[in-house]
């Protein structure tokens, strides 16, 4: 919940997955005034089969956060998407992977969006296991 008193916003800190860097590096922010609502991933095992999956595509979507409609963003070459994505683009005609997504959705007329989550990543070079989403907030004015 944003304090009624609250002006500033705070930089987030920490690292997902291993500590030293591998690959290329990129980051993400959403246009002002706007906000996470939706995430699409890729994982390359069932969850349920007791195997270790890991992420291999996430997707960010953006929405404007008082009118709760789709934001487009630039991405790294600047040009506009629908949402940012890293590693395998997440798609539900993927074949090779497994699909999900969590989304918050619109509540009384607001619009939702992703506040809390939690991850668990492998030592391994393969990265981040799971995320798990565990709060929408939604903007009232």
């Amino acid at each position: 919940k944003v304090k009624d008193k609250s002006k500033n916003a705070e930089l987030v800190e920490g690292k997902i997955g291993k500590k030293s860097n591998f690959g290329t590096s990129d980051d993400f922010t959403c246009p002002p005034h706007s906000a996470i609502y939706k995430v699409e991933t890729l994982h390359d095992s069932d969850r349920n089969n007791g195997e270790s999956a890991h992420i291999k595509g996430i997707k960010f979507h953006c929405r404007d956060i008082e009118s709760g409609n789709k934001i487009r963003v630039l991405d790294s070459e600047n040009n506009l998407v629908d949402g940012i994505y890293y590693g395998v683009e997440p798609s539900q005609e993927n074949k090779y992977y497994t699909y999900s997504s969590a989304e918050c959705g619109m509540k009384d007329k607001s619009p939702g969006f992703i506040a809390n989550f939690d991850s668990h990543h492998s030592n391994s070079p393969q990265g981040v296991q799971n995320l798990k989403f565990n709060y929408c907030t939604y903007y009232r004015k």
